[in-house]
């Protein structure tokens, strides 16, 4: 395993993390709920949608990489991480051309199932400042080897450098505690396409 990246240092490969992270998020609860149909049905989707976000937070938010560890793959991302700083959510829109091929890749009733995930997500988003965890992923042949803690943890050390709380949503109850493991707790929920989404406040250190 090596240490997280900043989003497109040299030899960064940016489709390969598009691909990564339409991999890690392929089969969480969340997205088989919107997107539902096949595998590739909702990688197709997620594509579309992971180059979208990138494309937005790459300006002005925290973009993490996670290098592959080990042999000729040493260099080929595993997942990634984006967050944004305080004031920084909810991140401008992509580009036009960018959200035409969202549209496309995603199809008309996919997008509109996000965009009320995202409006449902925005009413209880918490007010006071603080740093966004917006996601992290790790693919999942590369999971539970520590990438996704090692993305977390450069992040959390950056927020607390600033010293501002933090947010963080999730669709998967089993991540709670390894999400307790720096310091967030649980202060709500909510139930969207018959899925529950934990939400979790890391206060300022």
């Amino acid at each position: 395993m090596l240490d997280p990246r900043l989003l497109d240092p040299e030899g960064i490969d940016r489709p390969a993390v598009v691909e990564a992270l339409a991999r890690a998020f392929r089969d969480n609860p969340l997205n088989r709920a919107v997107i539902g149909g096949s595998e590739e049905q909702r990688l197709r989707a997620n594509r579309a949608g992971m180059r979208a976000s990138l494309a937005a937070a790459a300006p002005t938010g925290v973009v993490l990489i996670a290098p592959g560890g080990g042999g000729g793959e040493a260099e080929s991302p595993v997942g990634g991480l984006i967050a944004m700083e305080p004031g920084g959510w909810p991140l401008p829109p992509p580009p036009w051309a960018e959200q035409i091929r969202l549209l496309m890749g995603q199809g008309w009733r996919t997008a509109r199932r996000w965009g009320e995930v995202f409006e449902a997500l925005r009413e209880s988003h918490p007010v006071e400042p603080h740093c966004y965890l917006s996601l992290v992923g790790i693919r999942p042949d590369q999971q539970g080897r520590g990438h996704g803690a090692s993305l977390v943890s450069h992040w959390i050390k950056g927020v607390d450098r600033q010293g501002w709380p933090a947010y963080v949503e999730t669709d998967r109850p089993e991540l709670l505690s390894f999400y307790s493991g720096f310091g967030f707790t649980q202060t709500g929920s909510a139930k969207l396409f018959g899925v529950s989404i934990l939400r979790l406040w890391r206060p300022a250190r």
